[in-house]
């Protein structure tokens, strides 16, 4: 549980509900983790998917970003994310907390790299 979320259980002592808000709020962190950890693999793969691509059809790569709706700068974050995972695998604890953007904090990272 982080900082913040013991404060806010602390806050709400009095209203008699401690144990639920608690596991209540342990559960949602945990929850969040899992879907920012599987939005990360997904965009990975699809990092991977475009890198395949754009070495397929070359010149008509914007074509085919056109065709899936995508863009130039989402498909540059999805292959360096990609990229970033071949060549640091262990990029995971670092990024946990990237909030609700994770692609473009992640590529932020790879450049301090």
């Amino acid at each position: 549980m982080t900082a913040k979320a013991r404060e806010v259980s602390a806050r709400i002592r009095g209203a008699g509900t401690l144990d639920d808000v608690r596991g209540a709020t342990e559960r949602y962190l945990e929850l969040r983790r899992q879907a920012f950890r599987a939005a990360v693999d997904i965009t990975i793969e699809m990092g991977q998917i475009v890198i395949e691509v754009k070495k397929r059809v070359g010149s008509l790569f914007d074509e085919w970003l056109d065709s899936v709706g995508t863009t130039e700068r989402s498909a540059h974050n999805y292959t360096t994310l990609a990229r970033m995972a071949e060549e640091h695998p262990g990029v995971y604890p670092e990024v946990e907390g990237a909030g609700t953007d994770p692609p473009r904090r992640i590529a932020s990272i790879r450049k301090r790299t």
